[in-house]
């Protein structure tokens, strides 16, 4: 699914956010969501976000808004997301739309795919998982871990998440 801020009378938005299912997230992150109580299928992640520059800094937070309310008239409960203070998205962004329990913390790595040119682009886990035969670096910079954020979006839910329980995975 995917989210967009127009102006008025504009064919194409000038902000977006994706969102997923939690029901194709990753198995350690549909584990989480099982050990704190919540069926991974009445959830779903904020995945990405772009806009056009110099767009008003709170424009993801009235956008996480937004996007809570459409997922509610849709039946789903929860959403989350994660921040990376590493890079833009931060948890004080995330928490003026409202997504402010934490739920997991992971390490931040990226890794690097040597080419046949011998050339380094960056290479995600799904891709390193299923190449063979090719050299692959981690960064080695310390970077700050992203932190899963979840909220839910239907009333009554709020106390199912323990206040200050937040898993750790180790990938």
């Amino acid at each position: 699914m995917m989210f967009g801020f127009f102006t008025k009378g504009s064919d194409l938005p000038f902000a977006i956010e994706q969102i997923e299912p939690c029901s194709i997230s990753r198995n350690y992150k549909k584990a989480v969501l099982m050990l704190s109580g919540i069926n991974y299928h009445t959830c779903c992640e904020l995945t990405r976000f772009y806009s056009i520059p110099n767009t008003p800094l709170n424009l993801i937070g009235i956008l996480d808004k937004l996007v809570g309310r459409a997922l509610r008239d849709k039946g789903y409960q929860w959403m989350m997301t994660a921040t990376m203070p590493t890079f833009a998205k931060t948890k004080s962004s995330t928490i003026a739309g409202g997504i402010d329990s934490p739920i997991l913390a992971k390490h931040l790595r990226f890794n690097f795919l040597k080419r046949e040119d011998g050339k380094y682009e960056l290479c995600v886990k799904r891709k390193r998982d299923k190449i063979k035969n090719f050299e692959i670096i981690e960064s080695q910079w310390k970077m700050s871990p992203v932190i899963e954020l979840i909220k839910s979006i239907q009333k009554g839910l709020d106390m199912k998440i323990e206040k200050d329980q937040c898993y750790y995975v180790k990938n």
